[in-house]
This record gives C-alpha cells, sequence and structure tokens, in this order.
C-alpha cells in the first residue's frame, strides 16, 4: 500500500472520530437540556394543580359553613363567594390550558440551532 494513502485514511478516520466525539457530547448536552425542562413542566403542573384544588377546597368549605351556619350568617353573601371562587377556578384552569403551547414537532426541534 502507498504510504500517502494509508495517512490519508487515518487522517479521515481522526477527524470522524472527532466529529462523533462532539456529537455523542452534544446529544449528552441535548438530553441534560430535556430533563431539566421535563422537571420545570412537572414542578409547574403540580403547582396549578395545588392552585385549583386550595381554590376548590375552600369553596367547599365555605359551602358547607353555609350548610351549618343557620342564620348566623348572610347566606347569600356566602354563596356569593363560593360562586366567585368556582368561577376563578374555572379561569385558572382555561388560562392554563390556553397559554400552554403544544408539544413541538419533530420538524421544529430539528430547526433549533445547535448549542456548541
Amino acid at each position: 500500500m502507498d504510504f500517502h494513502f494509508e495517512r490519508k485514511v487515518l487522517e479521515s478516520l481522526a477527524r470522524i472520530e472527532s466529529a462523533l466525539q462532539a456529537q455523542t457530547k452534544e446529544i449528552g448536552t441535548i438530553m441534560l437540556d430535556i430533563s431539566g425542562l421535563q422537571q420545570a413542566v412537572a414542578n409547574e403542573t403540580t403547582v396549578d394543580q395545588s392552585v385549583q384544588a386550595l381554590i376548590t377546597g375552600l369553596a367547599s368549605q365555605i359551602t358547607t359553613l353555609i350548610a351549618q351556619s343557620g342564620d348566623t350568617v348572610d347566606p347569600t353573601a356566602l354563596a356569593a363567594l363560593v360562586s366567585t371562587m368556582q368561577q376563578n377556578a374555572s379561569a385558572l384552569t382555561a388560562a392554563v390550558s390556553a397559554n400552554t403551547p403544544a408539544a413541538p414537532t419533530s420538524a421544529a426541534l430539528k430547526a433549533l440551532p445547535k448549542q456548541q
């Protein structure tokens, strides 16, 4: 074999190996970025659900108090509070749904700039 040819092959293999190492590192970085995003979404979902449960639970407690209070409190005022809280819970649910973007398509993900 020609020494010059062997050297060219080895240089090409070294470039390929270097490119593969860079891609492997980039894939690792992307996976770290995705796992951080997944955790952020999970945390946000938990907070949203907690707020909804809080509002719904308070409205339920006020409804129970209305039933147990007899004539000691204004049932109309308490019923208005319950209605407002239920509307707030519905508005929160609608806002979260309306402002949650759709999952990106694989074409959109491929179009993202590569990190260096």
